[in-house]
């Protein structure tokens, strides 16, 4: 689980090094806030027990990171980078009920449908890579979930200009991801551990608001330039 963390920070480090170096007017900013309300369908595979399945509500509020290679520069396509931490709210008030703690990496893929001086509107596909934990200690004991996750979502998104600097862009989507990983259960006083299989497969509405700083196309060649 930890490389699988360690190579979600790399990708994150390599896309923020590679695209702004494109030709394009890209956009830098924040994502606040990230919210989001669905089902998940949880199965776990105990080591000396049978299976059972869950069905829990889910939702999640998160902020985090953004970069856009079009905000409002006329073109067809955008890439948009979306690096969040999440807190996911996983259960219900009649059973167990946890915070998880999630880092994820969007990849959202946009084609323009609309495009204007003050607005620009786009769908498109995106691609998520996900990290999600949750620990508790007890007194004698203590539980540890880890899974990673892979998640595609039709999007819709619009982004507002405003002035020759910001812009503001919401985004809507219904995201379908599936997870896997495990459970360890410690039980110190006896010195007792079991380890579970875990999968989980989510459906969610989302809604995101980002706020991104634009920064002006840049002519990289201008060391060839003759004077």
């Amino acid at each position: 689980m930890r490389i699988f963390f360690y190579l979600l920070l790399t990708f994150a480090f390599v896309g923020l090094l590679i695209i702004p170096n494109a030709s394009f007017a890209t956009g830098l900013g924040i994502q606040i806030p990230s919210i989001a309300s669905g089902t998940s369908n949880r199965t776990i595979d105990p080591e000396d027990g049978d299976t059972y399945d869950i069905e829990q509500d889910i939702g999640h509020f998160g902020f985090g990171f953004v970069l856009d290679t079009k905000v409002a520069k006329r073109g067809v396509f955008n890439y948009r980078l979306n690096i969040n931490y999440e807190i996911v709210d996983l259960g219900d008030e009649n059973a167990w009920k946890e915070d998880f703690k999630r880092l994820a990496i969007d990849n959202t893929f946009g084609f323009a449908v609309l495009q204007s001086k003050v607005v620009r509107l786009w769908i498109g596909p995106q691609v998520r890579l996900a990290y999600m934990s949750y620990s508790s200690d007890l007194e004698y004991a203590s539980l540890d979930v880890n899974l990673i996750g892979l998640g595609l979502a039709p999007v819709f998104g619009a982004n507002f200009n405003i002035g020759s600097l910001v812009s503001i862009c919401p985004e809507l989507g219904y995201r379908f991801s599936i997870y896997g990983g495990s459970m360890t259960f410690n039980e110190e006083y006896y010195e007792y551990e079991q380890e579970d299989v875990w999968a989980m497969s989510n459906r969610e509405f989302f809604l995101r608001l980002n706020i991104l700083f634009r920064k002006q196309e840049v002519n990289l060649n201008f060391l060839n330039q003759k004077y």
